[in-house]
């Protein structure tokens, strides 16, 4: 007979909740443990998490979309909003697709400090050939080479989707991608629909449509006064690609590092030689200069890739071998020109990792390249869209379904919970948690959803009717947040007394998905007698982040943003932004999720627009008993953003921007909650500024080095104790949610072997073996 065993989990983010998914995923297995998850607060969603506040905003901790190639959080979401259905009767979505948007494109903004001044290169992402994320059979070597020739010709020739694009280019783009939005582009911005039909134009008029006929004219006349010259360049172009082609071709007998080592040097060649031929054209030309700086960079990665991570004896990528050094300093070691080092894709491999300023010194960042390289390699195999948007924003798109499901399924959510004390006993494992309750109910469990419009949603605050009376009027009236450490609640009077868990009797088994910034408040018994804890919690690097929201009641359009100026389409590709100026870098417009809001009639915002970046100058704070802490890191990022949106986003609204700050944006276009706020500053204070600062909350960084003092779900050094979170070592070790999900089902294994002897995993998307 099987004994039946209690689970306790710590924590409600998405690696805990990944975990109990998995768990509760096996036939029968209610009748092996149950489970209860222990969570501070009244959601779930760890750094997810959302809240709809006045007109029911969607007000987030952080800006969250999906990327195309998250295998293993596609499946389960989609699983989710499907078993969610009877608890979500009324949502008008009824599929993951159907709550998801894609986006086709981005902006990779760049600083040219030569000349002073930010660049734009439009980055569309060719579409794949499955018609929903994650679905169908992998990509074939075919599908790569198409998407591989698709982006040369978008990065030789520019986005398909600007104004003055060459027609050939969106007929290739269509012939190399029928299904892709390329087909999608307006005639009226191709003045030859039937290019290539007339057979009496020339070369030069048909591919310029008949645009640039006055312009291919003077360019012709020019061509003849210069014509020896040209033929001279040309004569030299052609023997340096002849030279080329023959130094590959000899190189293709011999060991596969060393016919990649001979590519990189190769193509490292071509970059200095096309340096050499047009020396001022770096500068004056930005798709030149994009052009140099990628393939500098793409062959310091492939030489890099070829002698230091490429094992001839295993003919496997043993990422290992460079996770110790930085990206820049290894792609630099192997090659990549100075000019490269903070090009928009370089950029794009810290600030998306929330790691530029993880150097402490504001040198660029710090991220490890092993790391960096495993996490961004499997991107290019998505296999529709690159990015999707979230209709109903993260925690009501990602969160309530999973929420939902697990609740389904007899999982047991204990909120108002904050975990202040766990100790190990002589046994070798936990043996008592201690728990903090922080709210009583008035009858039964926490129902902790709402309904906007239909569809269950987190609300921003408690749902102060299923609390105790006395306890809620008092958290109302001093606007307590149970959710911050720097909360004074609950006070000794309050009659919230701590109770214990005991092994045993209350619990068995403990997963913890409370990250390592959050662990000193409570696990000092295990710090203190346990030196690789201690290692790990004092080798754990996060950043204190931000997430800023503004409604508008104009359109882009009316605020100065015109898709086709910025190279990027009508549909499908709103502006979205990694690659900015520090420290709110990122922003992406979010305007799908306005209609599933909830405001009152003829106030509907028409935009808004979400910002990510860094909270800096955070003096990292562990004294809880500062309980204004949190108000005035709030005060402090309204004044940063104020001076921000008032120094750069004029680049992007170049005709909105009001007289007294013309590189800035016209505060008055904000939308208020209430038609009674006027006037830029108090329309400014109405928006949502969200420092994110507590240490469960912080980015977990993955510097070089890192790996090291991270512990595996199932090493903890305690017996009944595993481990789930970004913060573990789970493989990749970057903080993304496809890797949090991973060490959620990583964790969920190693509790199934360990405390039951179970190996007939449930089968889940493995990134191939690359140690």
């Amino acid at each position: 007979m099987i004994t039946k065993q209690k689970i306790a989990v710590l924590g409600g983010g998405l690696g805990s909740l990944s975990a109990v998914y998995d768990l509760t995923s096996y036939p029968g297995w209610q009748e092996r443990y149950e489970i209860t998850l222990y969570q501070m607060g009244w959601r779930l969603g760890g750094k997810m998490r959302t809240g709809r506040g006045k007109n029911k905003r969607d007000e987030e901790l952080g800006l969250h979309v999906l990327i195309g190639f998250e295998q293993n959080l596609f499946d389960l979401l989609r699983t989710c909003w499907v078993e969610r259905q009877p608890s979500a009767a009324s949502c008008p979505y009824k599929t993951l697709d159907d709550a998801i948007v894609p986006n086709n494109g981005s902006l990779f903004t760049e600083w040219v400090p030569q000349e002073y001044r930010w660049t734009n290169w439009p980055f569309i992402f060719p579409v794949g050939p499955n018609p929903y994320p994650c679905m169908g059979p992998p990509l074939t070597g075919l599908d790569y080479l198409k998407r591989i020739a698709a982006l040369l010709v978008e990065m030789l020739f520019g986005s398909p989707y600007g104004r003055h694009f060459l027609p050939f280019v969106r007929q290739m783009m269509m012939d190399l991608f029928p299904d892709s939005p390329g087909d999608q582009i307006p005639t009226a911005l191709n003045p030859n629909p039937n290019l290539g039909d007339d057979e009496e134009k020339g070369l030069w008029d048909r591919l310029a449509g008949g645009v640039f006929d006055d312009w291919i004219k003077v360019v012709k006349e020019l061509a003849e006064e210069v014509k020896d010259l040209a033929e001279d360049v040309l004569a030299e172009l052609m023997e340096e690609v002849k030279s080329m082609v023959e130094r590959w071709q000899a190189s293709l007998s011999g060991e596969v590092k060393n016919w990649l080592a001979q590519l990189a040097a190769i193509l490292a060649d071509g970059v200095q030689f096309m340096l050499k031929l047009f020396p001022k054209l770096f500068l004056l030309d930005d798709t030149f200069r994009h052009i140099i700086q990628s393939v500098s960079l793409g062959a310091a990665a492939l030489k890099g890739i070829a002698l230091d991570v490429y094992n001839p004896k295993t003919h496997q990528l043993d990422f290992s071998r460079i996770e110790n050094v930085d990206f820049r300093v290894w792609i630099k070691a192997n090659g990549c020109a100075d000019y490269a080092l903070f090009s928009p894709l370089a950029q794009f491999a810290y600030q998306g990792a929330f790691a530029g300023l993880a150097d402490g010194h504001n040198q660029g960042g710090s991220v490890s390249a092993g790391n960096i390289l495993k996490t961004l390699m499997p991107a290019a195999g998505y296999q529709s869209s690159f990015l999707y948007q979230l209709r109903l924003g993260t925690g009501d798109t990602l969160v309530m379904p999973i929420y939902q499901t697990l609740a389904q399924r007899g999982v047991r959510f204990e909120f108002f919970s904050k975990v202040v004390e766990m100790s190990p006993d002589e046994n070798g494992g936990i043996g008592e948690i201690v728990i903090q309750p922080q709210a009583s109910l008035k009858k039964g469990s926490y129902q902790p959803y709402e309904l906007v419009k239909g569809t269950p949603c987190w609300p921003a605050e408690p749902l102060y009717d299923q609390l105790d009376p006395a306890q809620a009027q008092e958290l109302q009236a001093q606007k307590i947040d149970l959710e911050s450490p720097w909360s004074p609640w609950p006070r000794p009077d309050s009659g919230l007394q701590p109770f214990s868990l005991k092994r045993g009797v209350d619990f068995d088994q403990v997963i913890l998905g409370i990250p390592p910034a959050a662990q000193k408040s409570f696990m000092q018994k295990i710090v203190t007698t346990n030196p690789r804890w201690a290692q790990m919690i004092a080798g754990n690097h996060n950043q204190a982040v931000t997430g800023v929201q503004f409604w508008y009641n104009a359109t882009l359009a009316q605020m100065g943003y015109h898709h086709q100026d910025w190279g990027m389409a009508e549909t499908h590709c709103l502006p979205n932004v990694i690659t900015y100026q520090n420290p709110l870098f990122s922003f992406i417009d979010q305007t799908y999720i306005v209609e599933n809001e909830d405001w009152p009639q003829g106030q509907q915002p028409k935009t808004m627009i979400m910002f990510s970046g860094y909270q800096p100058g955070f003096d990292d704070q562990d004294d809880f008993s500062d309980h204004q802490f949190p108000e005035r890191e709030k005060a402090r990022l309204k004044q940063i953003t104020w001076a921000w949106m008032m120094d750069n986003m004029g680049f992007f609204f170049k005709t909105d921007a009001p007289p007294a700050y013309p590189t800035g944006i016209n505060m008055n276009r904000l939308a208020p909650t209430n038609p009674q706020i006027t006037g830029p500053g108090p329309l400014y204070d109405d928006q949502w500024f969200s420092p994110i600062i507590a240490p469960s909350d912080r980015y977990n960084l993955s510097p070089p080095g890192n790996n090291v003092y991270r512990i595996a779900g199932g090493e903890s050094g305690y017996n009944n104790l595993f481990l789930v979170g970004d913060w573990t070592n789970y493989g990749n070790n970057m903080g993304y949610m496809e890797g949090t999900v991973v060490s959620g089902y990583k964790g969920a294994r190693a509790l199934r072997e360990q405390a039951f002897g179970l190996k007939d995993h449930r089968p889940y998307h493995e990134q191939p073996d690359v140690t």
